[in-house]
């Protein structure tokens, strides 16, 4: 049962983008985890939607004005007070990515470049529970190097979908030989067994956020059904948990993600060559 209690929050000045917006939401796995978008008419509105929702992200348009906002300045003050994560979906994001001072958005969606409704859905899973996020890539940082926590970024935001090592290695422009080799040098896990990671932290970091139980969120990001899932945990985890652990939750995987990426001790820097060298897989 989709209990749909945590909503998701938006300000949008374009119709177009308000529409494409709802069509990502009201349909697909978003739907089955995320709870209805609630519209904000200024951003004094959304200032108090995000005190009244404390859990829920929100997808801005900075470009947003009504007759009582003004130019450019009630946005950013509403959005550096806010602890909300925060999706940017804005016409003027043109074709670059933006940053706006003070401000972090944990996905920037580009108009006719890269909002499609999987990519929109994909930004918001991203966002949902992103304070879990923050805090294990904040202890990842803290305990291993800046190579070990930009692929490790890179994983979790591959995470809300299945996801292949040639697409993770693609998308950190590398082929899967190198990353293989990436990956030992560093001392970490194989890709494969990073992807796994990334989607049961996933999956329990979502169920834990939603209030849904871990096998309705797996089944909503590609699972076949929930004994699949746990075939995952069970084998992706063999060596951390106990053969009776019947249940675990995002903290528990917390811990196994930083002993597996930093085990037990601050690592000295791995540096990797800034090329592919044209490996073939």
């Amino acid at each position: 049962m989709n209990r749909r209690t945590v909503p998701l929050l938006a300000i949008m000045g374009s119709r177009v983008l308000r529409k494409r917006l709802r069509i990502a939401i009201d349909h697909g796995v978003v739907s089955r985890i995320v709870g209805p978008t609630i519209f904000a008419s200024d951003w004094r509105e959304l200032a108090q939607l995000t005190e009244l929702h404390g859990r829920s992200p929100a997808v801005v348009d900075l470009s947003f004005q009504s007759a009582t906002d003004r130019p450019e300045a009630d946005s950013v003050r509403v959005l550096q007070g806010v602890s909300a994560p925060l999706v940017s979906y804005s016409r003027q994001n043109g074709g670059r990515t933006t940053t706006t001072p003070g401000i972090r958005f944990v996905a920037v969606l580009r108009p006719s470049v890269d909002d499609s409704v999987p990519a929109i859905a994909a930004a918001v899973l991203r966002a949902a529970g992103g304070h879990a996020v923050t805090r294990l890539l904040c202890d990842i940082a803290r305990r291993a190097n800046g190579d070990v926590e930009r692929i490790f970024v890179v994983v979790l935001a591959l995470a809300v979908r299945r996801c292949t090592v040639p697409e993770l290695a693609a998308s950190l422009a590398r082929s899967p030989r190198s990353l293989r080799r990436d990956c030992a040098a560093l001392g970490l896990p194989p890709p494969k067994k990073l992807l796994s990671l990334g989607r049961i932290f996933t999956v329990e970091r979502l169920a834990e956020w939603s209030g849904q139980p871990s096998g309705a969120v797996a089944l909503a990001l590609g699972f076949s059904d929930y004994a699949n899932y746990r075939r995952l945990v069970r084998h992706t985890l063999v060596d951390e948990l106990s053969p009776l652990t019947q249940r675990i939750d995002v903290d528990d995987v917390h811990r196994v993600i930083l002993q597996a990426l930093a085990p037990g001790r601050e690592q000295f820097p791995v540096r990797l060559a800034d090329g592919d060298g044209g490996e073939d897989a």
